[in-house]
């Protein structure tokens, strides 16, 4: 406060605060507690009769016996707090001069910090960046100083803060009131819903507008009218407008009815898949096209994909059954560019390295040291870390010890670890095909061949194929005989048992069955049968998971 013609005697000997004496006998100055009040402040100016010492400063009125007047420097004619003697007194405390109330109160005046007799409500302008460069408007709260404003030097233009006006009501509801004009207000929506009541469209001006969010995405939060009073277009008494959380939203009055206006959040959903479900649908390959999602090993219990990027990412699709509505496949599509890990594998073991899909298509990945199974139907297993597919239904489950809930969880690969570090890997075929890389020359009488598919189940359907390189006895290069299936051309159907077995990782091939198979089957101009040229031709195995 600035008091006027106020002046009281006091006889306080050093630093502290003064202990004010009452005006001169005589005089027509007033005292401090009846211009300022008790506990309001002020500024003064303390000086000995001969004006040889005097102190500028502010300070708070205290009520009682005596009135004191507590003191802050500002300046003086020792730069410090005077400390006065007996043989100074009785000495006069002054209301300060009205040159520096004058300059103290100028709106614009400005200074590299705030200075130190700011009282609260104090506005003021910190030019330290310079005065042609920013101008900062500030106010201090009786705290902290809160930027208003900037003048910016370039391009020449004052801009409002507009971190002022916020408040944050907490985790209630919150009826709107005048003082909230061009307030931002936040209510707290991680517990539940939030309903901000807003007053009667009749008892506010045209040009009423506030805004408002939640602090949480979990709930949203219901705007709701006064009455038979209207939001938009809702009939009056209609249902409140709900809108998400964490999502701010412009309300304000047209003079009849109020007004919304709200960015709609942006919501990342897995996209639907109507390929191959339940797998790895794509990643990173080789030339062969096979996967090199998973490095060979790792020097700890932890291992880490590899390859994956914005050009080779990472996709698995988990199957959860059909859609009620439409019927089309209910897939969570997971989504990755760049690499997984998955750490605290088990040690001395084969670890099932899977992913975890949420619904909007981010992977957590996680491990177990229990094969997962797939059967066609029945209750699945409920022992902890147990993945069972049940693709009679097209869902999978994950055990936790006591359930089995249905879980979007997909295998991607298996670790196997050894003294503490990962000694060998599998990845999963993609999409639970295998189509293996061309060998030249067919295997001799008697040999086994095999090829790894990793299909990570027994394919449901695999085959060795048999091409040729070189013609011979009718076949034309690029003709191929496929055991399970005849020739591929059209000049021969012939269909050839052959020692042909698989597991869940390879499958394999007896070369003396083909041996006998393909002396009976070259389409010759005579019509008889020939034994082929090993070198003539090449083959490869092929398998897919079939069953679901």
């Amino acid at each position: 406060m600035i008091p006027d013609k106020v002046l009281e005697l006091c006889s306080t000997v050093g630093t502290g605060p003064f202990s004010l004496g009452g005006i001169p006998p005589g005089s027509s100055y007033r005292t401090w507690l009846s211009q300022i009040g008790n506990e309001n402040s002020g500024f003064y100016w303390a000086q000995d009769a001969g004006a040889t010492k005097w102190e500028m400063g502010y300070g708070t009125v205290a009520n009682g016996s005596p009135v004191t007047l507590s003191r802050n420097y500002i300046a003086s004619s020792t730069g410090a707090l005077i400390n006065w003697q007996s043989s100074d007194g009785p000495y006069y405390v002054f209301s300060a001069p009205l040159a520096f109330l004058m300059v103290a109160s100028i709106l614009g005046q400005g200074y590299l910090t705030r200075p130190t007799w700011a009282p609260p409500g104090l506005r003021w302008i910190d030019f330290s960046q310079g005065l042609a460069t920013r101008l900062i408007d500030k106010l201090f709260n009786g705290t902290k100083d809160v930027e208003t404003g900037r003048y910016e030097g370039v391009p020449g233009m004052y801009v409002p803060s507009d971190r002022r006006p916020y408040v944050a009501k907490g985790a209630v509801s919150y009826a709107v009131t005048a003082n909230d004009i061009g307030w931002r207000i936040s209510v707290d929506t991680a517990a539940a819903q939030r309903t901000i009541t807003l007053p009667a469209i009749s008892a506010v001006d045209a040009g009423f507008v506030f805004k408002v969010t939640g602090l949480s995405g979990a709930n949203g939060i219901s705007i709701a009218p006064n009455g038979t009073d209207v939001i938009d277009y809702q009939t009056p008494g209609g249902t409140p407008l709900v809108v998400p959380g964490r999502v701010w939203v412009t309300v304000w009055s047209d003079g009849t009815q109020w007004r919304t206006d709200y960015v709609a959040p942006v919501v990342t959903v897995a996209p639907t898949w109507a390929g191959r479900r339940q797998t790895v649908a794509g990643g990173p390959v080789d030339a062969n096209g096979l996967p090199t999602l998973l490095p060979n090993t790792s020097g700890s219990l932890s291992i880490a994909s590899q390859n994956v990027s914005s050009t080779a990412p990472l996709i698995a699709t988990a199957a959860n059954g059909f859609n009620g509505t439409n019927g089309m496949p209910a897939d969570t599509v997971g989504y990755s560019t760049g690499n997984l890990n998955w750490p605290g594998l088990t040690n001395n073991t084969t670890n099932y390295l899977y992913v975890l899909i949420g619904s909007n298509g981010a992977m957590t990945t996680g491990s177990t040291t229990l094969a997962p199974t797939t059967q066609r139907g029945g209750a699945p297993s409920t022992t902890n870390g147990q993945i069972t597919f049940n693709h009679g239904e097209m869902k999978g489950y994950l055990g936790n010890g006591t359930t089995a809930p249905q879980t979007n969880v997909v295998v991607i690969g298996e670790a196997v670890t050894s003294g503490g570090s990962v000694t060998s890997t599998v990845c999963y075929a993609y999409n639970g095909q295998y189509d293996g890389p061309w060998t030249n020359t067919i295997p001799t009488n008697g040999a086994t061949v095999s090829a790894t598919h990793n299909i990570g189940v027994t394919p449901g359907y695999v085959d060795f194929v048999i091409e040729c390189i070189t013609a011979e006895f009718g076949f034309n290069i690029g003709d191929q005989l496929l055991l399970n299936k005849g020739v591929a051309n059209s000049r021969s159907t012939l269909f050839v048992p052959a020692g042909l077995w698989a597991n869940k990782k390879t499958a394999s091939f007896i070369a003396g069955d083909i041996t006998t198979a393909l002396q009976a089957m070259g389409p010759s101009s005579s019509g008889g049968t020939n034994v082929l040229t090993y070198a003539n031709w090449k083959y490869k195995f092929v398998a897919d998971r079939f069953v679901f």
